[in-house]
């Protein structure tokens, strides 16, 4: 029986790279794509390992973020058009009882009622929508969601502002890290140079370095135990 191949380290760095890429929707950038593909088809490593993941990748955006601007947008616009809504409704209710009140003087020209009279009682003429008391009530209405509506917006506007900076932040840190753990396998693959060889060679000797005091301490504590 044939043992599961194990994934080889490029090939589990493509795909951290690739579910991230898909996590925050950006495996249509050009450089996640190639250098993913790269990985997974062991290609022209050594080229790419001449670029800085730190700087190339791409940065993943706050969705949710975008969300709640797109309602602030929404909410603003319609908080805007109240705003005009209780002065245009009560100059069309004034000319609306302009009108009926010129109707009603001309059918009864012994009328005592003045303008104000009849837009409040309408006498029979005037409809009920267009009274000053129904219009007053729903300017009262209007003026409420306006106010309502502009808390709103200032809430969302602080809340949006503090989503997107632990969003990014958190998106950042995770960015970081990929790229880190990018750049350090590229940078196994570059070509053999003065600067990668002196590169190897110092973190090689700072390895036995720790390796030489970890057996000293080691061996310390065995002779201790052999001569207490």
């Amino acid at each position: 029986m044939t043992s599961k191949r194990k994934p080889l380290v490029r090939e589990l760095l493509a795909e951290k790279l690739l579910a991230w890429g898909q996590k925050h929707e950006l495996l249509t950038d050009p450089y996640l794509s190639r250098v993913s593909r790269a990985l997974m088809e062991n290609s022209n490593l050594a080229r790419w390992s001449e670029t800085d993941p730190l700087d190339l990748l791409p940065h993943p955006k706050s969705a949710h973020g975008a969300r709640m601007l797109r309602l602030l947008s929404t909410l603003t616009i319609l908080r805007n058009v109240l705003v005009f809504t209780p002065v245009a409704l009560t100059w069309a209710a004034v000319s609306q009882s302009s009108r009926y009140f010129a109707i009603y003087v001309a059918k009864d020209q012994n009328s005592v009622a003045n303008f104000l009279q009849f837009w409040q009682n309408g006498y029979g003429v005037l409809p009920p929508f267009w009274k000053i008391s129904q219009v007053a009530d729903l300017d009262v209405i209007l003026i409420l969601l306006v106010i309502i509506s502009t808390f709103l917006i200032s809430y969302l506007t602080v809340r949006i502002g503090r989503v997107r900076d632990q969003e990014e932040s958190e998106f950042e840190q995770e960015r970081t890290s990929i790229a880190l753990d990018l750049g350090d396998f590229l940078f196994t693959q570059r070509k053999v140079t003065t600067a990668t060889l002196a590169s190897s060679v110092s973190n090689t000797i700072q390895n036995l370095r720790g390796s030489t005091a970890d057996l000293r301490n080691v061996t310390q504590g065995i002779k201790k135990r052999i001569n207490p």
